[in-house]
């Protein structure tokens, strides 16, 4: 009397599984003979999979399957980082019998998967600007995973008040390798004549910082934005030299 194992699926494909979670395929070991065999051993090489025994049917050293009689070998995947990983699943068994040994293989492959953000700069210059004006300047936010990027805000954070969105944000999904753009502006009042008026370049930068949350494994980011004030006063003596030039 001869034992025969088979395992099916032969390839387990759990398709994309997101880091951090898992996901869960069966198994099935049938014995197509028609002697008893004994399941021995139960081995995964490679990959981040794992056999869930409290759920499988098939335990080594415990399991006799009869002629005809099948059992569920359930396998869990938990990516930890993202990409492809693939694996090898071998079942052992002994024909109960003739304590024959033989060996089943099935294939495993999952792709991990996450976002991941990229900023255009760390540090958003607006240079300098008259008072009254505005100055903007565009920060790109990449998404370089393979998951989409759900960036659910961006706030700029400016102790003088005199930096801004362009727009109000509105939530938005980023698909992978994909781009959204947001418009930082600096805009100084006419209010703050004697401090552009200081000779010190330092005293006249103003500064700010730009958070951007989304939900990144890493977590939110931020970039710095700097802005100086120029005076928006002209400068009488050049006006003048110029309307004597005009003069005839």
């Amino acid at each position: 009397t001869e034992s025969n194992a088979s395992v099916s699926p032969a390839a387990v494909n759990f398709g994309e599984v997101p880091v951090g979670e898992s996901s869960s395929q069966d198994i099935t070991i049938e014995n197509t003979g028609d002697a008893s065999l004994n399941v021995t051993d139960i081995t995964i090489t490679g990959g981040p999979f794992t056999v869930d025994n409290p759920n499988s049917t098939v335990e080594p050293g415990t399991t006799t399957l009869a002629g005809g009689e099948s059992g569920t070998i359930v396998i869990e995947s938990n990516p930890q980082v993202s990409g492809s990983a693939s694996a090898a699943l071998e079942v052992s068994t002994t024909n109960a019998t003739t304590q024959t040994d033989e060996t089943v293989t099935a294939t495993l492959g999952v792709v991990g998967t996450e976002p991941a953000i990229k900023l255009s700069t760390q540090s958003v210059s607006l240079g300098d600007t008259r008072l009254g004006g505005t100055s903007t300047q565009e920060l790109e936010i990449t998404n370089t995973g393979n998951a989409p990027l759900n960036v659910s805000n961006v706030t700029v954070d400016s102790s003088t008040g005199q930096f801004r969105l362009a727009s109000e944000f509105e939530q938005t999904v980023i698909p992978s390798q994909g781009t959204e753009t947001v418009q930082i502006v600096f805009a100084p009042p006419l209010a703050n004549v004697s401090a552009a008026k200081n000779p010190s370049r330092d005293d006249r930068t103003r500064t700010a910082t730009v958070t951007i949350e989304s939900n990144d494994p890493d977590g939110n980011r931020s970039v710095g934005a700097t802005g100086v004030l120029q005076t928006a006063e002209l400068d009488v003596q050049s006006s003048l030299r110029f309307a004597a030039s005009g003069t005839t």
